[in-house]
Protein backbone atom coordinates (compact mmCIF):
# COMPACT_ATOMS: atom_id res chain seq x y z
CA UNK A 1 0.00 0.00 0.00
CA UNK A 2 2.57 2.26 1.11
CA UNK A 3 4.43 1.89 -2.33
CA UNK A 4 1.07 2.47 -4.12
CA UNK A 5 0.70 6.24 -2.39
CA UNK A 6 4.48 7.17 -3.01
CA UNK A 7 3.98 6.33 -6.82
CA UNK A 8 0.92 8.30 -6.67
CA UNK A 9 1.93 10.67 -4.89
CA UNK A 10 5.20 11.55 -7.36
CA UNK A 11 2.29 11.55 -9.77
CA UNK A 12 0.39 14.61 -8.38
CA UNK A 13 3.56 16.22 -7.82
CA UNK A 14 4.84 15.64 -11.56
CA UNK A 15 1.55 17.40 -12.01
CA UNK A 16 2.13 20.28 -9.79
CA UNK A 17 6.04 20.88 -10.71
CA UNK A 18 5.19 20.47 -14.78
CA UNK A 19 2.10 23.11 -14.03
CA UNK A 20 5.08 25.68 -12.20
CA UNK A 21 7.44 24.98 -15.42
CA UNK A 22 4.26 26.26 -17.97
CA UNK A 23 5.77 30.15 -17.77
CA UNK A 24 9.10 29.05 -19.65
CA UNK A 25 7.59 25.56 -21.51
CA UNK A 26 4.19 26.40 -22.78
CA UNK A 27 2.77 23.10 -23.40
CA UNK A 28 3.38 22.17 -19.56
CA UNK A 29 1.34 24.98 -18.95
CA UNK A 30 -1.35 22.55 -19.72
CA UNK A 31 -0.52 21.08 -16.15
CA UNK A 32 -2.44 23.82 -14.77
CA UNK A 33 -5.53 22.83 -15.37
CA UNK A 34 -5.72 20.05 -13.40
CA UNK A 35 -3.47 21.97 -10.68
CA UNK A 36 -5.90 21.74 -7.96
CA UNK A 37 -7.45 17.81 -8.29
CA UNK A 38 -3.10 17.33 -8.28
CA UNK A 39 -2.25 19.42 -5.25
CA UNK A 40 -5.11 17.78 -3.13
CA UNK A 41 -4.32 14.41 -4.53
CA UNK A 42 -0.71 15.34 -3.35
CA UNK A 43 -2.39 16.58 0.14
CA UNK A 44 -4.30 13.71 0.68
CA UNK A 45 -1.53 10.97 -0.23
CA UNK A 46 1.41 13.03 2.13
CA UNK A 47 -1.35 13.29 5.27
CA UNK A 48 -1.76 9.07 4.78
CA UNK A 49 1.86 8.38 4.03
CA UNK A 50 3.26 10.43 7.41
CA UNK A 51 0.28 8.73 9.09
CA UNK A 52 1.83 5.64 8.43
CA UNK A 53 5.58 6.29 8.81
CA UNK A 54 7.19 6.64 12.09
CA UNK A 55 10.17 8.56 10.76
CA UNK A 56 10.33 12.02 11.96
CA UNK A 57 12.61 12.90 9.06
CA UNK A 58 9.70 11.57 6.76
CA UNK A 59 6.68 13.12 8.28
CA UNK A 60 8.92 16.47 8.10
CA UNK A 61 9.28 16.11 5.02
CA UNK A 62 5.53 15.06 3.87
CA UNK A 63 4.82 18.22 6.19
CA UNK A 64 6.44 20.11 3.61
CA UNK A 65 4.57 18.73 0.89
CA UNK A 66 1.32 19.45 2.23
CA UNK A 67 2.80 22.92 2.54
CA UNK A 68 4.03 23.17 -0.78
CA UNK A 69 0.34 22.18 -2.23
CA UNK A 70 -1.42 24.11 0.04
CA UNK A 71 0.70 27.37 -1.49
CA UNK A 72 0.00 26.67 -4.61
CA UNK A 73 -3.72 26.38 -4.06
CA UNK A 74 -3.79 29.91 -3.36
CA UNK A 75 -6.07 31.36 -6.53
CA UNK A 76 -4.89 34.62 -9.20
CA UNK A 77 -5.63 38.01 -7.91
CA UNK A 78 -9.22 38.96 -8.54
CA UNK A 79 -10.40 42.32 -9.50
CA UNK A 80 -14.17 40.80 -7.76
CA UNK A 81 -14.96 43.64 -5.40
CA UNK A 82 -17.57 46.56 -4.40
CA UNK A 83 -17.92 49.79 -5.19
CA UNK A 84 -19.70 53.20 -3.65
CA UNK A 85 -23.23 53.70 -5.07
CA UNK A 86 -22.83 56.62 -6.75
CA UNK A 87 -19.40 54.73 -8.70
CA UNK A 88 -19.66 54.84 -12.47
CA UNK A 89 -20.59 51.58 -13.46
CA UNK A 90 -20.92 49.46 -16.79
CA UNK A 91 -22.11 45.85 -18.20
CA UNK A 92 -20.06 44.03 -20.40
CA UNK A 93 -20.79 40.57 -21.90
CA UNK A 94 -19.02 37.71 -23.54
CA UNK A 95 -20.09 34.86 -25.79
CA UNK A 96 -18.08 32.39 -28.16
CA UNK A 97 -21.02 31.13 -30.51
CA UNK A 98 -19.19 27.79 -31.19
CA UNK A 99 -21.80 25.14 -32.56
CA UNK A 100 -25.11 27.93 -32.36
CA UNK A 101 -27.67 28.46 -35.05
CA UNK A 102 -30.26 29.73 -33.82
CA UNK A 103 -30.04 33.33 -32.99
CA UNK A 104 -33.59 33.52 -30.33
CA UNK A 105 -31.84 31.94 -27.27
CA UNK A 106 -28.90 34.92 -27.67
CA UNK A 107 -31.84 37.82 -28.56
CA UNK A 108 -33.68 36.50 -24.87
CA UNK A 109 -29.98 36.58 -23.21
CA UNK A 110 -29.12 39.90 -24.06
CA UNK A 111 -32.93 41.19 -23.25
CA UNK A 112 -32.43 39.79 -20.16
CA UNK A 113 -28.85 40.81 -19.23
CA UNK A 114 -28.77 44.41 -21.08
CA UNK A 115 -25.25 45.25 -21.41
CA UNK A 116 -23.47 48.27 -22.81
CA UNK A 117 -21.49 46.27 -25.13
CA UNK A 118 -20.85 42.48 -25.87
CA UNK A 119 -18.80 40.48 -28.07
CA UNK A 120 -18.82 37.31 -29.55
CA UNK A 121 -16.59 34.59 -31.04
CA UNK A 122 -17.37 32.51 -33.94
CA UNK A 123 -19.46 34.89 -35.38
CA UNK A 124 -19.01 33.57 -38.88
CA UNK A 125 -21.04 33.84 -41.50
CA UNK A 126 -22.36 31.03 -41.89
CA UNK A 127 -24.75 32.35 -39.05
CA UNK A 128 -26.24 35.32 -40.84
CA UNK A 129 -29.27 35.25 -39.02
CA UNK A 130 -27.85 35.71 -35.63
CA UNK A 131 -25.44 38.47 -37.45
CA UNK A 132 -28.47 39.74 -38.82
CA UNK A 133 -30.37 40.18 -36.04
CA UNK A 134 -27.28 41.69 -33.99
CA UNK A 135 -26.73 44.69 -36.73
CA UNK A 136 -30.65 45.26 -36.01
CA UNK A 137 -30.05 45.70 -32.08
CA UNK A 138 -26.42 47.15 -32.03
CA UNK A 139 -25.63 50.58 -33.78
CA UNK A 140 -22.29 50.07 -33.73
CA UNK A 141 -20.19 46.71 -34.33
CA UNK A 142 -16.16 46.50 -34.80
CA UNK A 143 -14.32 43.57 -36.41
CA UNK A 144 -11.01 41.75 -35.62
CA UNK A 145 -10.28 42.91 -39.06
CA UNK A 146 -10.76 46.46 -41.25
CA UNK A 147 -12.55 44.13 -44.05
CA UNK A 148 -14.98 42.74 -41.66
CA UNK A 149 -14.38 39.12 -42.30
CA UNK A 150 -13.67 38.09 -39.00
CA UNK A 151 -15.54 36.27 -36.77
CA UNK A 152 -14.42 38.08 -33.21
CA UNK A 153 -16.81 40.74 -33.04
CA UNK A 154 -18.13 44.08 -30.72
CA UNK A 155 -21.46 45.75 -30.81
CA UNK A 156 -22.71 48.28 -28.67
CA UNK A 157 -26.17 50.78 -29.01
CA UNK A 158 -23.84 53.27 -26.58
CA UNK A 159 -22.70 56.02 -27.70
CA UNK A 160 -19.19 55.19 -29.60
CA UNK A 161 -16.11 56.87 -28.77
CA UNK A 162 -14.06 55.14 -30.96
CA UNK A 163 -13.10 51.39 -32.55
CA UNK A 164 -10.02 49.55 -33.77
CA UNK A 165 -9.34 46.31 -35.49
CA UNK A 166 -6.59 45.09 -33.40
CA UNK A 167 -5.74 42.02 -35.74
CA UNK A 168 -3.44 42.14 -39.04
CA UNK A 169 -3.18 38.91 -41.16
CA UNK A 170 -4.91 35.45 -41.63
CA UNK A 171 -7.12 35.19 -38.49
CA UNK A 172 -9.61 32.65 -39.57
CA UNK A 173 -6.99 29.93 -40.16
CA UNK A 174 -5.56 30.63 -36.59
CA UNK A 175 -2.34 32.33 -38.06
CA UNK A 176 -2.27 35.67 -36.03
CA UNK A 177 -4.39 37.45 -33.05
CA UNK A 178 -8.10 37.81 -33.15
CA UNK A 179 -9.28 40.96 -31.31
CA UNK A 180 -11.01 44.02 -31.91
CA UNK A 181 -11.24 47.31 -29.49
CA UNK A 182 -14.52 49.20 -28.80
CA UNK A 183 -14.37 52.47 -26.63
CA UNK A 184 -17.37 53.55 -25.20
CA UNK A 185 -18.61 55.89 -22.06
CA UNK A 186 -19.51 54.41 -18.55
CA UNK A 187 -22.61 55.85 -16.86
CA UNK A 188 -20.70 59.07 -15.74
CA UNK A 189 -19.70 59.69 -19.37
CA UNK A 190 -15.57 58.84 -19.23
CA UNK A 191 -14.14 56.47 -21.72
CA UNK A 192 -13.47 52.80 -21.38
CA UNK A 193 -11.98 50.41 -23.51
CA UNK A 194 -13.24 46.98 -24.22
CA UNK A 195 -11.01 44.23 -25.94
CA UNK A 196 -12.64 40.87 -27.29
CA UNK A 197 -9.94 38.55 -28.02
CA UNK A 198 -10.27 34.64 -29.08
CA UNK A 199 -7.06 33.19 -28.72
CA UNK A 200 -5.65 29.59 -30.26
CA UNK A 201 -6.91 26.76 -28.53
CA UNK A 202 -4.86 24.20 -27.13
CA UNK A 203 -2.35 22.14 -27.65
CA UNK A 204 -1.03 25.59 -29.73
CA UNK A 205 0.04 26.82 -26.64
CA UNK A 206 3.49 28.89 -27.83
CA UNK A 207 1.13 30.17 -30.66
CA UNK A 208 -1.02 31.74 -27.83
CA UNK A 209 1.55 33.21 -26.34
CA UNK A 210 2.72 35.02 -29.71
CA UNK A 211 -1.24 36.43 -29.84
CA UNK A 212 -0.76 37.47 -26.12
CA UNK A 213 2.26 39.56 -26.90
CA UNK A 214 0.59 40.81 -29.69
CA UNK A 215 -2.21 42.14 -27.64
CA UNK A 216 0.34 43.57 -25.08
CA UNK A 217 1.95 45.60 -27.37
CA UNK A 218 -1.76 47.22 -28.77
CA UNK A 219 -2.63 47.92 -25.22
CA UNK A 220 -3.62 51.41 -24.40
CA UNK A 221 -4.67 53.02 -21.24
CA UNK A 222 -4.91 49.43 -19.57
CA UNK A 223 -5.98 51.01 -16.19
CA UNK A 224 -9.28 51.89 -18.33
CA UNK A 225 -9.63 48.98 -20.37
CA UNK A 226 -11.78 45.78 -19.59
CA UNK A 227 -10.92 42.62 -22.09
CA UNK A 228 -13.11 39.71 -22.67
CA UNK A 229 -13.30 36.87 -24.57
CA UNK A 230 -12.46 33.03 -24.78
CA UNK A 231 -8.67 32.64 -24.39
CA UNK A 232 -8.89 29.19 -24.09
CA UNK A 233 -6.70 29.08 -20.54
CA UNK A 234 -7.67 28.75 -17.36
CA UNK A 235 -7.24 31.38 -14.38
CA UNK A 236 -4.04 29.18 -12.92
CA UNK A 237 -2.37 28.89 -16.40
CA UNK A 238 1.04 30.57 -16.21
CA UNK A 239 0.35 31.74 -19.92
CA UNK A 240 -2.38 34.26 -18.64
CA UNK A 241 -1.37 34.99 -14.74
CA UNK A 242 1.97 36.69 -16.29
CA UNK A 243 0.09 38.05 -19.43
CA UNK A 244 -2.23 39.65 -16.25
CA UNK A 245 0.60 41.03 -14.05
CA UNK A 246 2.64 42.12 -16.89
CA UNK A 247 -0.50 44.10 -18.21
CA UNK A 248 -2.03 45.49 -15.20
CA UNK A 249 -5.12 43.36 -15.43
CA UNK A 250 -7.18 40.98 -13.16
CA UNK A 251 -8.77 38.20 -13.42
CA UNK A 252 -12.23 37.05 -12.11
CA UNK A 253 -13.67 33.38 -11.45
CA UNK A 254 -17.02 33.21 -12.99
CA UNK A 255 -20.27 31.59 -10.72
CA UNK A 256 -19.38 28.25 -12.93
CA UNK A 257 -17.00 27.09 -15.75
CA UNK A 258 -18.16 27.80 -18.69
CA UNK A 259 -16.58 24.63 -21.22
CA UNK A 260 -17.66 22.61 -22.72
CA UNK A 261 -21.62 22.09 -22.87
CA UNK A 262 -21.48 19.90 -25.58
CA UNK A 263 -19.81 17.46 -27.05
CA UNK A 264 -20.09 15.35 -30.34
CA UNK A 265 -23.52 15.66 -29.96
CA UNK A 266 -24.04 15.25 -26.65
CA UNK A 267 -25.23 17.58 -23.60
CA UNK A 268 -21.82 17.41 -20.92
CA UNK A 269 -21.60 19.54 -17.31
CA UNK A 270 -18.59 22.07 -18.23
CA UNK A 271 -15.52 21.88 -16.25
CA UNK A 272 -13.10 24.50 -16.91
CA UNK A 273 -13.54 28.01 -17.06
CA UNK A 274 -11.66 29.32 -20.62
CA UNK A 275 -14.04 32.60 -21.29
CA UNK A 276 -12.75 35.37 -19.13
CA UNK A 277 -13.06 38.91 -18.06
CA UNK A 278 -9.81 41.13 -17.46
CA UNK A 279 -10.31 44.30 -15.87
CA UNK A 280 -7.52 46.98 -15.56
CA UNK A 281 -6.48 48.33 -12.02
CA UNK A 282 -9.57 51.52 -12.22
CA UNK A 283 -12.14 48.87 -12.58
CA UNK A 284 -13.27 46.01 -10.13
CA UNK A 285 -15.81 43.11 -10.52
CA UNK A 286 -19.24 43.61 -8.96
CA UNK A 287 -20.58 40.31 -10.33
CA UNK A 288 -19.48 37.70 -12.97
CA UNK A 289 -22.51 35.41 -13.90
CA UNK A 290 -22.92 32.66 -16.68
CA UNK A 291 -25.84 31.93 -18.72
CA UNK A 292 -27.35 29.07 -19.09
CA UNK A 293 -27.28 26.86 -22.47
CA UNK A 294 -27.63 29.35 -25.61
CA UNK A 295 -27.18 26.56 -28.09
CA UNK A 296 -23.40 27.11 -28.37
CA UNK A 297 -20.49 24.59 -26.62
CA UNK A 298 -19.88 27.81 -24.02
CA UNK A 299 -21.50 29.41 -21.76
CA UNK A 300 -21.63 33.13 -21.98
CA UNK A 301 -20.93 35.59 -19.12
CA UNK A 302 -21.68 38.56 -18.09
CA UNK A 303 -19.57 40.76 -15.84
CA UNK A 304 -20.99 44.11 -14.04
CA UNK A 305 -18.44 46.50 -13.47
CA UNK A 306 -17.53 50.10 -11.22
CA UNK A 307 -15.08 52.14 -11.66
CA UNK A 308 -12.64 52.43 -8.51
CA UNK A 309 -9.72 54.81 -9.62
Amino acid sequence: MRRALLVFLILALGVLGAGQLGGDYPTLDLANVALVPGAIAAIVVAILLAWLTKRWAKRCAYGVIIAIAAYLMIPPPSAMGTCDVDAARVTVAWLNLQGSTQPQPIVDWLEQERPDIVGFGELHSSVEPTRTVLAERYAHAQSCLANGRCSTILYTANPLLGSQPLSRGDVQNRKTLSAARMTIADSDGAPLHVIAAHLSRPPYMQRQREELTQLQLLLEDTANTVMIGDLNMVRRMQGLRNFAQGSGFATTPADRSTWPLWYKGTSVTPFVQIDHVLAGQSWQVEALRSSDDLGSDHRGIVADLCRVG
